[in-house]
């Protein structure tokens, strides 16, 4: 799985079969985790998934990457 490091921080981007998935090596925060939901995307603790059919939330992606900034 490819990954990028950062001062020690990092993220990596996987491909699935149904959706692509975004982690980083913090734990998202309790308000991105709910507007991953709200916007009807799938997280995990460190992790926001983005289905195939659904489009890359531009916004959500950023907010994602500034917690390892």
């Amino acid at each position: 799985m490819p990954f990028y490091e950062h001062d020690k921080q990092y993220v990596s981007i996987a491909a699935y079969q149904a959706h692509v998935s975004l982690s980083i090596s913090a734990d998202l925060d309790d308000a991105t985790l709910t507007a991953a939901k709200t916007a009807g995307y799938a997280t995990g603790q460190k992790r926001l998934n983005i289905g195939l059919d659904q489009p890359v939330p531009v916004a959500l992606v950023r907010q994602v990457l500034q917690l390892i900034a």
